[in-house]
């Protein structure tokens, strides 16, 4: 078998030589950009693990802080309106005992749960989210509709697309097929069936439901469905 492949092995060694040589011409060549761009690679990493709790805390941020940045924006005026935040009074008891605890004395510790034991009674009733009036002075309004401009004009209130083409009929029908050589199906082309009750043409209503009292007649003007046809 290695006699009767001798010239494809020695062409392959040779392609390989010559391979094994390109390499290492450009390992040679490019063994300094190779190292500089390692050492700036190692930089960066460096600088991510020595900043990871900033970036942490930019990509906690940063979603609220857009949010709100929306939502405050008014489109009216195209300008900003603030609102003030009342979360302190969520919970008194935590932002007022808490902080006569981080007061770092010997006797911090033990102010706080006296606080939070004499003075949690009253404190849990002032806990509220929001304002306790029905009343909401800095709620943003929608956009003035004259404001608005609209990428389509049909999607404005009372706008209308332009009249498109009425849609050409296939040439060949697919119930009657090329030359009417296929028999259309049951009721093609005749008059609708006489349904009844909520499938009534011509947009009469459903048959009445039973009246509360036993032989009451149905109001005057209220149309009547017309009778079903007796069973055969």
């Amino acid at each position: 078998v290695v006699d009767g492949s001798r010239s494809d092995l020695d062409a392959a060694l040779t392609n390989l030589s010559s391979a094994v040589v390109d390499v290492q011409r450009f390992i040679a060549g490019s063994r300094n950009q190779t190292a500089e761009q390692l050492q700036h690679l190692s930089s960066i990493t460096k600088n991510l693990a020595d900043n990871q709790m900033v970036l942490k805390n930019v990509l906690h941020v940063a979603p609220n802080a857009i949010a709100n940045s929306y939502n405050i924006y008014n489109p009216d005026t195209q300008s900003g309106l603030g609102g003030f935040a009342l979360a302190n009074f969520s919970n008194p008891i935590s932002v007022i005992c808490t902080a006569i605890g981080a007061i770092e004395n010997a006797t911090s510790a033990e102010t706080a749960k006296l606080c939070a034991q004499y003075l949690g009674p009253a404190l849990r009733l002032l806990n509220f989210n929001y304002l306790p009036i029905p009343l909401n002075l800095y709620l943003g309004k929608s956009p003035s509709p004259d404001k608005l401009i609209y990428s389509d004009p049909a999607l404005a209130p009372g706008g209308s697309k332009a009249q498109e083409p009425a849609e050409i009929p296939p040439a060949v029908s697919a119930y009657t097929g090329l030359n009417g050589d296929v028999p259309p199906p049951a009721g093609w082309n005749g008059p609708p069936p006489n349904f009844h009750g909520a499938y009534a043409p011509n947009g009469l209503p459903a048959d009445p439901s039973p009246a509360l009292f036993g032989g009451a007649p149905i109001p005057p003007g209220v149309p009547v469905a017309p009778a079903a046809p007796p069973p055969a």
